[in-house]
């Protein structure tokens, strides 16, 4: 490749305040010399202006691009030109904002000045230009025999129908394969949404509908419903996939966002679980769809509904983590109490969660005088009469206090899809310690749950989840926070981490 190179200086960050530019474009250069023209300074690189006069000498024969300005770890897409060899020379941060001036006149200003060092690093830049050849990956197409490019996407959820469709717009063939019999997940059976964008301080629509419509227009996403995984073969970028339906599909990788399962609410009998006006927040999601909220026992209009989060969770004997969306999910459910039933809403908490701008859309609930907020540990739901009574200690009222309602909705948390097969295939091992006989038992007892993409690997069917990570389908949150521990399977949504729609 004959190379033309370019060489950019910006001043601004105060760039220009430290280092001389004039002395920089006449030291810099390697071997054979940039010439004088085609370095240029411009007040801001990054500016619609500055990336304008760099495409400009592109499109008029530069094909090497050495920049001058700040770290390489921002301004990316500004500075990415497809086709030419581009580096980056850190005189911002490296230079400019940690090198003082010194003293003029001193011994040091000879060898050690912002400028010396600007011209420095833009030396090194210019020559490792001159040293590098562009670089051609060379990877095979399935028409070649090589690896396939085509993604699968388990779960048709918002996690799943967001990974279809960034997929899609990044060039890939998609995939997509949900167990149910439409697209959309929990989403889909939303009443409301929380807010999605400003002013965040109303309830909105579900965003699946829109997502779904997309999905089911875009002409290289292939979806199959109603469809489940039955055995993976083959391979990293060779993965031989036979679905529930009888089609066969070859694919490269999976995007994993199979969701998850709201946490059993019948186990939280010491909130009132077994009573017929106390359900789960899922069900008082259905109900509001109806447009009418009413009392499970007898159909009567819920006028006074108490809402308890942390249902089970951060709780050892339960769920030991926060799930990330049960404090957005009661508030935005105590709206709809005001909003259908025009009564009044109580919500105990242990803390709320609404971090970023949900606080904006917390705030508005706070302001809403039919709903009242306490921090409180609630110690009973009773039965009192044609009402309950939900007991409540440490509460910000500084005492306790009985609070009378209709209807009580637990706010339960989320366990991943990825869990009880997780348990199950511990538990076949703890069992299998034991001798053959204690396994076979324990398998004859515990019948095995549905796997989601059901490996033929010796390693097992299913992704493992780290220890303690409650069956969440992590490798590493800190270094590998996008895979999982079986390479090419990548984990998407709640199956990875409790988080809500808006993440």
């Amino acid at each position: 490749m004959e190379k033309n190179i370019g060489a950019y200086l910006c001043t601004g960050c105060g760039i220009g305040d430290s280092i001389n530019m004039d002395e920089v474009k006449k030291e810099a250069g390697g071997s054979p010399k940039v010439p004088a023209e085609n370095f240029k300074v411009h007040a801001a690189l990054c500016s619609p202006e500055g990336v304008e006069m760099i495409k400009s000498d592109i499109a008029g024969g530069i094909n090497c691009t050495v920049i001058a300005a700040c770290s390489p770890r921002v301004k990316y897409e500004e500075f990415n030109f497809p086709g030419t060899i581009v580096e980056r020379t850190n005189i911002r941060e490296l230079v400019a904002w940690s090198q003082d001036k010194p003293a003029e006149g001193s011994e040091e200003e000879e060898y050690y000045t912002p400028t010396l060092t600007a011209t420095d690093y833009l030396t090194m830049g210019i020559i490792k230009v001159q040293k590098v050849e562009p670089h051609e990956p060379q990877i095979l197409g399935e028409e070649e025999g090589g690896l396939s490019k085509r993604i699968m996407v388990v779960g048709g959820g918002i996690a799943g129908l967001t990974a279809a469709i960034e997929t899609a717009k990044a060039g890939y063939e998609v995939v997509l394969v949900e167990k149910e019999a439409s697209l959309g997940g929990w989403n889909a059976k939303l009443y409301k949404s929380t807010p999605l964008g400003p002013p965040l301080d109303a309830l909105v629509e579900a965003p699946a509908a829109g997502l779904i419509k997309e999905v089911v227009a875009a002409d290289n996403i292939k979806v199959y419903t109603g469809t489940t995984i039955s055995k993976t073969e083959g391979q990293p970028g060779l993965f031989d996939v036979t679905l529930s339906n009888g089609q066969a599909e070859k694919i490269g990788a999976f995007v994993m966002a199979a969701g998850f399962t709201p946490y059993d609410v019948k186990k939280l009998t010491h909130l009132g679980s077994d009573k017929a006006d106390v359900v789960s927040s899922v069900e008082f999601e259905e109900m509001a769809k109806t447009g009418k909220i009413t009392r499970p026992s007898d159909g009567k209009e819920a006028k006074r509904v108490a809402f308890i989060l942390c249902a089970g969770s951060r709780d050892e004997n339960h769920l030991a983590y926060c799930s990330g969306f049960c404090c957005g999910t009661a508030l935005k459910q105590a709206k709809y109490v005001r909003e259908l039933n025009d009564g009044a809403a109580y919500v105990f908490y242990k803390d709320i969660r609404m971090p970023g701008q949900s606080e904006i859309f917390y705030k508005n609930v706070q302001d809403d005088p039919g709903i009242m907020l306490t921090k409180a540990e609630v110690t009973g739901v009773s039965n009192g009469g044609s009402s309950l009574f939900v007991e409540a200690e440490n509460t910000l009222l500084g005492e306790k206090i009985k609070v009378e309602a209709d209807l009580v909705v637990l706010a339960t948390g989320i366990v991943p899809a990825t869990a009880g097969i997780q348990g199950y295939l511990d538990g076949v091992t703890e069992a299998s310690k034991d001798g053959d006989d204690v396994k076979e038992k324990f398998i004859a007892d515990n019948p095995r749950p549905g796997g989601i993409l059901n490996l033929e690997y010796k390693q097992g069917p299913e992704v493992p989840s780290l220890e303690n990570a409650y069956g969440f389908a992590d490798s590493n949150f800190i270094c590998f926070q996008y895979e999982t521990r079986r390479t090419g399977v990548y984990a998407a949504g709640s199956i990875r981490q409790p988080m809500n729609s808006n993440d």
